[in-house]
């Protein structure tokens, strides 16, 4: 036992039942705050590993496919809905 836990064990066993009770919890307090930490670390360190994973991912055209997908997606639903408009009711076209 090294000679922090030999202190802390001499100074609670000197403290009434009650505050080594409060002792107690403040340790189990100090305990799970440190785990916390440590899984906060972990998942800052997945999250740098997957930003970096990106980064160095080679570019394969993603922003295109992302463009598809969404445009799918928001037209989902729309093919048997009838046309309202067509190329005659435009007062201004794009050049």
């Amino acid at each position: 036992m090294n000679i922090i836990l030999q202190q802390i064990q001499y100074h609670a066993a000197a403290l009434p039942l009650s505050s080594q009770a409060e002792l107690l919890n403040y340790v189990l307090y100090l305990e799970e705050r440190a785990r916390q930490k440590i899984l906060t670390n972990s998942n800052q360190l997945k999250s740098e590993s997957l930003a970096q994973w990106l980064l160095e991912m080679p570019d394969v055209d993603l922003d295109e496919d992302f463009r598809q997908m969404s445009m799918a997606q928001a037209m989902r639903g729309m093919e048997d809905e009838p046309c309202l408009y067509s190329l005659d009711d435009l007062e201004e076209r794009w050049q």
